[in-house]
């Protein structure tokens, strides 16, 4: 798909899962006000809420959540086929996929009942192989398990470029393109 506001060159990718703590518990002691923190071992009985979760990473996101018992809702732009993009990520493990608009209406809150919680970690650093390590092999037995796939995709004939470049920059591209060779 494309990107409303694209950001200045060289930009770091993948940030959709970064947040910034604001306020700390008087026992938190790993933790300050002004930390960058990524996600981490949510389980049973948590949320989580993702915008763009027709992505490559949202979709994997889903995966990752469901097989972990995590309960998702997932924010998609409105689009002409919204229906079937909705059942395609419901059959991914989504709970719930909305529109930013239909986010935004009051009955909506009911969603929100019972509180998102979602553990944090100060992020792996390369330095920790153990870590890296530990969570490639989880990635790769939900992907042996069935529970992991990749993304939506289509293979293009590699003289037929210009359709897979078309295809890949409309509006509300939910399917990765792939060159065939």
């Amino acid at each position: 798909g494309t990107y409303a506001i694209l950001p200045a060159l060289p930009a770091v990718g993948g940030n959709e899962g970064v947040g910034q703590v604001l306020e700390v518990g008087s026992r938190v002691t790993s933790l300050k006000p002004g930390d960058w923190v990524i996600p981490r071992d949510a389980g049973l009985g948590d949320s989580l809420i993702q915008n763009a979760a027709n992505s490559g990473v949202g979709q994997a996101v889903i995966q990752i959540a469901a097989a972990r018992g995590v309960r998702t809702i997932n924010v998609v732009r409105h689009r002409p086929e919204l229906h079937s993009l909705s059942e395609r990520l419901q059959a991914l493990g989504a709970d719930h996929v909305l529109t930013e608009e239909a986010l935004r209406r009051p009955e909506m809150k009911e969603l929100f009942k019972r509180p998102a919680n979602l553990p944090v970690t100060s992020g792996l650093s390369s330095a920790d192989e153990g870590a890296l390590g530990e969570m490639v092999a989880q990635l790769c037995a939900l992907i042996r398990g069935g529970q992991l796939s990749a993304p939506a995709c289509e293979e293009v004939g590699l003289q037929d470029f210009h359709r897979a470049l078309d295809g890949a920059m409309g509006p509300f591209t939910s399917a990765k393109q792939i060159l065939v060779m």
